[in-house]
């Protein structure tokens, strides 16, 4: 089956490129403006983006779709109500709903994807463009800032840098990401533009000194590499290139960037002195907020009610907060913090999603592979460290590998 070509809507693509390609940008000038008067304005572009996703996503929609995108908005606003009234925390109403906001976010974005893009070739063309601007606008917003000596350290002491971005873990799942892509792109296509590009995102991993960033890389070279094998007479090229890109790497390890690696080395000897546990140290210590969110989470009144429905996100905060006498702290754990905000409920209808969409649309053969490992990777790493469902970079990410998805699906059956 050929590609469906219908005309797309005209000013939904030009959002698309202003939303998802223009990603970093918009959010390195937010981390600015943050950094300097504490006003983030990401929110507030956020927010009119989302308004022009609801449009874009009711309007002219099939019934069924309607529906299915109501109950599970519908399901998250309430539960987050009732939490709030149950826990007598009503005051917090505007912080659950802005951090729902950016899992609906995530649905807008996928939901008036399928709703609006009628020509699949031209849509999947759209994705591929908005990934390349990624591959090199991420790396340029961590190198260059660093080069002039005015991005946010990642340590005390001046060492690391994440340019002007918030959090250096989200941005590393970004990265790892789009790695994916970039040593596709270069599987396929090997050439010298294309391994500048794998260099790029692998520097501005080692700047960001995040475990998440170099999990992804590693494990992605040695999937491309052992595929390579199997047609060594046509990917030797390619697995010199590699070879190359990993030299260039472990000499500015070695060299350049030592002082970081040094630093990453100190962090995690740290974590392993006041644990002893080697999943504390892979997982940054999570396991233990998990340990004490469920011992807190079993003492609840309303336990059985929690493990069904949730009991809010902000309550979560609260009450894990509370354990660790801090002011609000979440697990950091997408799959865990899901199930204690909204319950096995929300847990089916989240994670069900996107499992359908895997199931639906996922493939592993040669074009659409990269956007199966892609999903998979995100919502792994995502589950198990943070920083995809209740953030703005990792689930703008997790949209743009889904629309890739179901483009590349479509083209092809």
């Amino acid at each position: 089956m050929e590609c469906i070509s219908l005309k797309n809507n005209p000013l939904y693509e030009k959002l698309l490129i202003f939303t998802l390609g223009l990603l970093p940008i918009i959010d390195s000038i937010n981390g600015f403006v943050m950094s300097t008067t504490g006003i983030s304005i990401g929110v507030i572009i956020r927010l009119f983006i989302l308004i022009l996703l609801f449009k874009y996503t009711y309007e002219r929609n099939n019934f069924q779709r309607i529906i299915y995108i109501s109950i599970f908005i519908f399901y998250f606003v309430f539960v987050s109500i009732y939490t709030f009234f149950i826990h007598q925390q009503v005051g917090g109403m505007a912080k659950e709903l802005m951090s729902l906001s950016k899992l609906f976010f995530i649905l807008l974005l996928i939901e008036s994807y399928r709703n609006k893009i009628k020509d699949y070739k031209r849509g999947l063309k759209l994705i591929e463009n908005i990934i390349d601007l990624n591959i090199i606008l991420f790396p340029l917003c961590i190198i260059i800032p660093t080069i002039l000596d005015v991005g946010l350290d990642v340590y005390s002491g001046g060492i690391g840098s994440k340019g002007f971005f918030n959090s250096n873990n989200e941005v590393a799942m970004a990265l790892g990401i789009l790695f994916i892509f970039s040593i596709d792109n270069l599987y396929k296509n090997t050439n010298l533009v294309n391994t500048i590009k794998i260099l790029l995102i692998i520097i501005s991993t080692i700047l960001l000194s995040s475990k998440i960033g170099y999990a992804i890389p590693i494990v992605v070279t040695l999937i491309y590499t052992a595929k390579s094998l199997f047609r060594i007479k046509e990917k030797g090229k390619f697995l010199s290139y590699i070879a190359i890109s990993f030299i260039i790497v472990a000499i500015l390890l070695i060299g350049k960037y030592r002082y970081i690696l040094m630093e990453m080395y100190k962090r995690q000897e740290y974590l392993k002195n006041i644990s002893g546990s080697l999943v504390y140290v892979t997982l940054g210590g999570r396991n233990q907020l998990l340990a004490y969110m469920n011992e807190a989470f079993s003492n609840l009144k309303y336990n059985f009610i929690g493990i069904i429905f949730g009991i809010g996100m902000l309550n979560e905060q609260i009450l894990l907060g509370k354990y660790l006498s801090m002011p609000l702290k979440l697990i950091e754990m997408d799959f865990f913090d899901l199930f204690y905000s909204y319950g096995i409920v929300g847990m089916l209808i989240v994670y069900g999603y996107f499992i359908s969409i895997m199931y639906r649309y996922g493939t592993i053969k040669e074009n659409g592979f990269k956007f199966t490992l892609a999903l998979i990777a995100i919502l792994t790493l995502g589950g198990i460290g943070g920083h995809v469902f209740w953030n703005a970079i990792g689930g703008s990410i997790l949209a743009i590998v889904c629309c890739g998805m179901i483009s590349q699906y479509k083209c092809v059956n």
